[in-house]
């Protein structure tokens, strides 16, 4: 069953005691995750090439290093 916000919040606010400032954190950290989940899915599809430039540029380094 889908709960409105305002009713979501009232409920917070009158039953349960929650400050308005303590709803407003929690959700400006739940919009934060959101976000941070919504970049990984977005480059989960280059992983594959990431891990093959980092291990290109180990091998380099170490060809470097020994000349």
């Amino acid at each position: 069953m889908m709960v409105p916000a305002s009713v979501r919040k009232s409920m917070l606010r009158d039953e349960f005691k929650i400050s308005i400032a303590d709803m407003n954190a929690s959700m400006k950290g739940v919009n934060i995750t959101k976000k941070q989940r919504r970049h990984t899915v977005a480059s989960e599809h280059l992983e594959g090439w990431q891990e093959v430039t980092e291990s290109a540029k180990r091998k380099f380094k170490r060809l470097m290093g020994k000349a």
